[in-house]
């Protein structure tokens, strides 16, 4: 279970193609502190009912 989610991301999707995320990010997800891919991020996101912004 997720007790605390701390998520700086800034997220590039490119639309339209095969999704592409480029990212910095500082996580504090339980025992998830390294080794996140763009994918973990997004599945977090979803999980957790946050918002992705989207720059184009």
């Amino acid at each position: 279970v997720v007790t605390s989610v701390k998520v700086v991301v800034y997220v590039d999707v490119r639309v339209g193609e095969e999704i592409d995320i480029g990212y910095k990010f500082n996580l504090d997800i339980g025992n998830l502190t390294s080794n996140v891919s763009a994918a973990d991020i997004v599945e977090i996101f979803k999980r957790e009912g946050l918002k992705v912004c989207v720059s184009k």
